[in-house]
């Protein structure tokens, strides 16, 4: 595959299974564009998460007390 994009072709001009075509090439295939995660990458992620997390648990409580009948 990367020698046939290498050379200008069209990738699936020689493909004629479907399911190779939706297997095989697509913007986020692992095999032709492996991803690249660096460290802080990974950390930015992790942080972004945790946050997240904190924020949806905080909505969470604060929607269920609300929701509760006083008495």
């Amino acid at each position: 595959m990367r020698k046939l994009v290498a050379e200008g072709g069209y990738p699936l001009d020689e493909v004629t299974e479907p399911r190779l075509v939706h297997f095989d090439v697509w913007p986020g295939n692992r095999r032709l564009h492996p991803p690249t995660v660096t460290a802080a990458r990974l950390l930015y992620w992790s942080h972004w998460r945790r946050h997240h997390q904190a924020t949806a648990r905080r909505s969470h409580y604060r929607r269920r007390s609300a929701d509760e009948p006083a008495g």
